[in-house]
């Protein structure tokens, strides 16, 4: 009987060996791409996954509510290295984009969803 592997982890392409600047972006949008696809898949647009992760409706998510919400609401899993880079990614823009946390996520989000 074959397993269920419910994580996906990219090899990093020999090009960006080294680069840990390239390979932190190249786990993003693999990240991103895999977040873009079950949108697709169920029809939806990354707006509507936002918006099931904002249970109370504030506006605001956590890296933690994203990254939890992505695996128990959707079943999008990620691998240790892709998490830990996602989320960091995710803290940094917060801070970068200030205080107006809803917009500069949902950008982030939109952004990948038109590439």
């Amino acid at each position: 009987m074959a397993s269920f592997i419910p994580t996906l982890t990219p090899d990093i392409p020999e090009d960006i060996k080294g680069n840990q600047k390239a390979i932190g972006q190249f786990f993003i949008d693999f990240s991103m791409v895999k977040i873009c696809h079950k949108a697709t898949k169920l029809g939806k647009n990354v707006k509507y996954m936002y918006e099931v992760l904002d249970e109370d409706g504030d506006g605001n998510l956590e890296v933690h509510e994203i990254m939890n919400g992505l695996r128990d609401k959707f079943n999008i899993f990620f691998g240790q290295e892709e998490s830990d880079k996602l989320s960091k990614f995710m803290e940094n823009e917060k801070v970068e984009g200030g205080g107006n946390e809803k917009s500069r996520l949902f950008y982030l989000w939109n952004n990948y969803a038109e590439k």
